[in-house]
């Protein structure tokens, strides 16, 4: 069972998180249960995709979740935001959670889309 959790999560989003990792293992229907608070967020709300990955992004960034740096620009890209619509994303967030934010949400955006030259 907790196998098949994984490969739907990897399917669907083309990554795991440690977190998925451990609930699999140690609970896996509380895992069914995240996993269905997170569909019914992400595929029966009202914005579109593209929308909801750069609010998602946002949040990340505001709380600057490593891994989320990493698969939220991906997905933000995959759901058709552009490099300078998720820069700004970045940049409203560090308004209201300062260089925290900045910082390793600019950082992961240079290895993105390598900005800044060197």
């Amino acid at each position: 069972m907790a196998d098949d959790i994984l490969a739907k999560i990897f399917a669907e989003r083309g990554y795991i998180e440690d977190f998925h990792r451990v609930m699999a293992n140690k609970d896996p229907e509380l895992l069914e249960l995240y996993l269905k608070l997170w569909d019914n967020v992400f595929k029966h709300g009202h914005l579109d995709e593209k929308t909801a990955s750069l609010v998602r992004y946002g949040v990340i960034c505001a709380l600057s979740i490593p891994a989320g740096l990493d698969h939220g620009i991906d997905l933000a890209k995959k759901a058709g935001a552009t490099e300078e619509e998720i820069l700004d994303v970045i940049k409203i967030a560090s308004l209201f959670s300062g260089n925290a934010t900045l910082i390793p949400a600019f950082n992961m955006a240079k290895k993105k889309f390598d900005l800044g030259g060197q």
